[in-house]
């Protein structure tokens, strides 16, 4: 496991949270030239995953971002800003990738993405 990575386990305060039904929310992601839009894989109080559509002509770690995690049923639209923590090419033909973000400042996860995820828990 790289740095980065370990640096943000260190800093996460809650779990991470994940799910099927995370598809329900679209992240966008802007940066000073690029526009990344994508579907949420995992958030949590520090950063979030998303898998965009992005043939990773340029590099964009550590690029300052502000973004939006949209959900139309859950009438969800959730600003953050942060910086690009990590990339990696999904196998898909070059098409994808999973996008790291680390926020600015621990955020409090909006009740319909926690409520999403309580739908998954065993009972």
């Amino acid at each position: 496991m790289n740095r980065t990575a370990l640096h943000l386990l260190d800093r996460r305060i809650s779990p991470r949270l994940a799910g099927e039904l995370f598809r329900e929310f679209r992240v966008e992601i802007r940066t000073p030239g690029v526009t990344l839009i994508g579907g949420l894989a995992n958030a949590s109080d520090s950063g979030l995953a998303a898998i965009v559509r992005y043939g990773m002509e340029e590099e964009l770690v550590n690029v300052p971002i502000e973004g939006r995690i949209v959900g139309r049923l859950l009438r969800v639209d959730f600003p953050f800003a942060g910086r690009i923590a990590h990339m990696s090419r999904i196998n898909d033909g070059g098409q994808s990738a999973l996008i790291g973000v680390e926020y600015d400042a621990p955020i409090e996860l909006p009740d319909a993405i926690l409520a999403v995820e309580a739908t998954t828990w065993d009972v």
